[in-house]
């Protein structure tokens, strides 16, 4: 999956460097370029696992993006992007959201705005680690249909940030052995 996810993030990295993205993020304040700026920023990802914070009772909203790629076959490439909207509720340790508003795209390096495809997803997890330490870690399922293909994935992924400014998850595609990955800030 390793290897699959750099991949992915270089998908989103070209479609930052050309303006194409899905409709945005619902509030208006991520772009695809703060996506790919988050997900290589060294303060959110080498955390450090045995800092701790105090235990959160709190209930954060995230939105952001999210990449889903299906397996064809390997013939041809196609993609999805789409807002992604988390609530991690650190009082239940729960995860709720949606991925929405996808937009499609077929090449590594697409030009203008991405063609509007229906379909959606449901997430639904756990917080992994108590919420006592920087990087906690959060697991799930994704499930919906996203442009004719249907996802049936779990996920892996880690609160961001010494103030969970963040969120990203790795999507593993268990019915068509795609996958993808998702970030999210406050």
């Amino acid at each position: 999956m390793k290897a699959r996810t750099i991949s992915l993030i270089a998908i989103c990295a070209a479609l930052s460097a050309c303006g194409g993205g899905a409709s945005g993020s619902r509030g208006g304040s991520v772009s695809l370029a703060d996506y790919t700026n988050l997900n290589a920023a060294t303060d959110l990802n080498e955390l450090t696992s045995n800092a701790t914070v105090d235990v959160a009772t709190d209930t954060v909203n995230y939105s952001g993006f999210v990449n889903l790629v299906p397996d064809t076959g390997g013939s041809t490439l196609v993609g999805f992007v789409g807002n992604l909207d988390l609530t991690v509720n650190f009082s239940t340790d729960t995860v709720d959201g949606s991925a929405t508003n996808f937009g499609e795209y077929t090449s590594a390096s697409p030009s203008g705005a991405l063609p509007a495809v229906s379909g959606g997803l449901d997430i639904d997890g756990t917080l992994t680690d108590l919420n006592e330490s920087l990087g906690d870690g959060m697991d799930g399922t994704a499930v919906g249909n996203v442009g004719g293909y249907d996802f049936d994935m779990t996920f892996g992924g880690n609160i961001l940030g010494a103030d969970r400014a963040g969120v990203v998850i790795y999507l593993d595609n268990t019915a068509d052995l795609g996958g993808g990955v998702g970030i999210a800030v406050q």
